[in-house]
């Protein structure tokens, strides 16, 4: 049941992609951040059958699936740091007073600016969208096959960003002026 998961990365795994996070983190400030990256954003990508066989093999180190063990090592832990470190990271070292959020400086705690902490979310959030993108097209090369065992698809559909734009004065109105104009002249 997937409300029953494992925590399947710890303080060391995320250290691994995300080197800002401190070794001294406790895994309880993590765990609910782990938590909510499984049982949220990768149940939205991954079929429940794929993230029970992958908590099954997890719990149980005897369970022989070298395929499974392969994909959860390269492409599902990033992911979980990712997601994990797009939770945690607006809150990490920071101190909420009732004004406003502060972070740790040489000098003592100073206020965090809004560029600052956009840039900061914005790092992260493009990390582990390079990480998603890395696990859907994994799944696609496999298949959605490991082990001999072919997981369904979620049927999540890759979708390109867009830049959308509107030039002012564009709408229809003024395409309607541009033709009346042009048909009093004829």
């Amino acid at each position: 049941m997937i409300n029953d998961l494992s925590i399947w990365i710890d303080v060391g795994d995320i250290r691994k992609w995300f080197p800002v996070v401190s070794p001294n983190t406790s895994p309880e400030q993590l765990d609910p951040y782990i938590l909510a990256s499984e049982t949220l954003d990768l149940t939205a990508l991954l079929d429940d059958t794929l993230i029970e066989d992958i908590d099954e093999m997890i719990l149980s180190p005897s369970l022989s699936k070298p395929e499974l063990m392969q994909f959860f090592n390269m492409v599902i832990k990033p992911y979980l740091s990712g997601c994990t470190m797009q939770r945690y990271l607006p809150y990490m070292g920071l101190n909420a007073t009732q004004w406003t959020f502060e972070e740790y400086k040489q000098e003592g705690f100073t206020p965090v600016t809004d560029k600052r902490r956009a840039e900061i979310v914005n790092s992260i959030e493009g990390t582990k969208n390079t990480y998603q993108v890395k696990l859907m097209k994994y799944l696609q090369d496999a298949k959605y096959t490991f082990d001999g065992i072919v997981y369904p698809s979620k049927g999540c559909k890759e979708t390109k960003p867009r830049l959308s734009f509107t030039v002012i004065g564009a709408g229809n109105a003024n395409k309607n002026n541009y033709y009346n104009r042009h048909e009093r002249l004829y």
